[in-house]
């Protein structure tokens, strides 16, 4: 309860210090316009143009041969200020969660929760929802990230690493994580109490941090190089809580999950993801338009407008926790192993060994052989998030709405193939392993395309979305397999329990997150994109040899 109302008072601190802060600029801009003022700003021009020099010099030194013509002045430096009925409907909702919690801590039951049944159709949507959130925050976030870094001070580089180091955090929270809200002793209305208040911080967080983006807008350059740090930590601290509550949300899943349903639900988990990265843009888009009403806005601005976003899409998915999970494991032994002529028939149609029939040395390898796949996999698609976000800015002129409709097209794709592996899945048209390979298979053929092989103009960007495409959408299939063969595979009490597995695999995607945007922006801006193409090649490769390893024990039934 305490955890839910710290967020509504940054909230309000938040409102308030904007609120004084407006104040003091206009009694600053009604000064009057004596002698000792027109002294005053002459001086200050003069020191002005010194100072702009010197940042003229220092942001020549940092950017790269392929955004070395962007710079500071050529944005606009109109702001939209964030509506106080924005915030205060906020904290509004962050109240009402709390009451409900209030009551659940009373020993009543979330209202749409269901203790009876263990695998409810709304407990596994909640989860979707979840991992639905972060892509959206991604899409709302990355469009604007390149000319939001460069306006602060910054370069390529330090975009991806505005967005990238919050991974670092993230990492911090699964460990911590680990400790606070243990498997081996796991108490159900701990982690979930741990889950909500992990969120209701998070969406507080993104509100402070858009009210000081926002009084940046006007500052100096050089007070708007020390914001963006600011910045880069409070999302950094907004990242800590999300990964302080998605391994709890990870082992709660698999805890109430029956396991012949785990691979299923992971494919949908990928489809949230890319439904994340559809509609994301969408809302950018829609935002974009409610501030700027036709105006060029300050790319600090649109971030701090971005933020609320985020923050508001976090409190949805806060709403549909606190409603849907439960705060008691149901018993669900009678659905958790179907019967033996089910298993005879599943067998026999499927044709080949199932994860969880394994030997055990058999299953460890391939929760290992998977966790290398969550530091591959997650790189790969991380860097096309970012670097086709930056080529089709730099070299190809698309505005950053466009960039973002860019993301719909190799979401879109990606939803496309999730929905057909499924579909020939469910339909036992092909078996899980042939349809893993297959995608790793397809996914390494498509980065030759990532390559400029000559072509111009919109030839040369359309060749880029469609290699985008392939790659991302074949890593979508394979990792929502690899994730649910994963899962299936860990035993409890071993070195490869669940709780291992979805540590290491957190790191494994949060460290790639924090790296690939880094070194796929910086290759982009020094090397091009034959450059960046060949890290992507290089990573495919990796993540196709990962994969192939990870068939063959399904095939043969046995460690090699």
């Amino acid at each position: 309860m305490v955890a839910l109302i710290l967020p509504v008072l940054l909230c309000f601190v938040a409102v308030t210090a904007a609120s004084v802060a407006y104040d003091a600029c206009s009694e600053e801009n009604c000064w009057g316009t004596g002698w000792l003022q027109e002294a005053v700003v002459l001086s200050s021009r003069f020191s002005a143009m010194d100072a702009a020099d010197a940042e003229a010099t220092a942001r020549a030194a940092l950017a790269g041969p392929l955004t070395e013509h962007i710079t500071p002045d050529t944005f606009s430096t109109f702001s939209v200020p964030i509506s106080s009925g924005v915030t205060f409907s906020l904290i509004l909702v962050l109240l009402l969660v709390a009451v409900h919690e209030y009551r659940v801590a009373g020993g009543a039951k979330p209202l749409l929760a269901d203790h009876q049944r263990g695998n409810s159709l709304l407990f596994q949507c909640a989860n979707l929802y979840s991992w639905f959130i972060p892509f959206v925050v991604l899409s709302l976030l990355i469009p604007v990230s390149l000319d939001f870094a460069i306006d602060m001070g910054q370069s390529a580089t330090a975009s991806g690493l505005f967005l990238s180091v919050a991974s670092v955090f993230a990492v911090l929270g699964v460990v911590v994580s680990k400790r606070i809200v243990p498997e081996d002793n796991w108490d159900q209305r701990w982690a979930r109490k741990v889950f909500l208040a992990c969120n209701a911080m998070a969406t507080a967080v993104l509100v402070v941090n858009a009210y000081i983006l926002l009084a940046a807008a006007q500052s100096s350059l050089n007070a708007r190089a020390a914001v963006f740090w600011v910045s880069s930590f409070l999302f950094g601290t907004v990242n800590f809580m999300v990964g302080l509550c998605a391994l709890s949300r990870s082992v709660m899943w698999n805890l109430i999950t029956p396991q012949r349903e785990k691979t299923f639900w992971m494919i949908m988990t990928q489809c949230s993801r890319n439904c994340g990265l559809l509609l994301g843009p969408v809302l950018f888009a829609i935002v974009s338009y409610l501030v700027k009403e036709g105006l060029e806005v300050s790319p600090v601005c649109m971030m701090g407008w971005s933020m609320i976003a985020a923050a508001i899409m976090i409190l949805s998915g806060l709403v549909l926790a606190s409603l849907a999970f439960p705060s008691q494991i149901p018993n669900r032994k009678a659905e958790e192993e179907p019967p033996e002529a089910m298993k005879k028939a599943e067998a026999e149609v499927s044709a080949e060994a199932q994860p969880e029939e394994l030997t055990a040395e058999a299953r460890e390898a391939i929760v290992w052989h998977m966790i290398r796949y969550s530091f591959e996999r997650p790189m790969c698609v991380a860097a096309i998030e970012f670097a086709t976000i930056m080529i089709l800015e730099v070299s190809y002129a698309w505005r950053p709405e466009e960039c973002g409709a860019a993301l719909m097209v190799v979401a879109a794709v990606s939803m496309v193939l999730t929905a057909t592996s499924t579909i020939l899945l469910s339909r036992q048209w092909i078996t899980p392993s042939i349809m893993f390979f297959g995608a790793a298979l397809f996914g390494w053929l498509g980065v030759f395309l990532i390559f400029d092989w000559g072509a111009r103009g919109t030839f040369g960007a359309i060749t880029l979305l469609v290699a985008d495409g392939i790659v991302y959408g074949s890593a979508s299939v394979a990792n929502g397999i690899a994730e649910g063969w994963a899962s299936r595979a860990t035993a409890p009490g071993t070195g490869y329990s669940n709780e291992i597995y979805r540590s290491r695999m957190l790191v494994g995607i949060y460290t790639s997150r924090f790296m690939a945007p880094i070194f796929a922006r910086f290759l982009v801006d020094f090397g091009g994109r034959n450059v960046y193409a060949g890290l992507q090649l290089f990573l495919c490769s990796l993540g196709t040899i990962s994969v192939y390893h990870t068939v063959t024990l399904v095939w043969r039934g046995k460690v090699t």
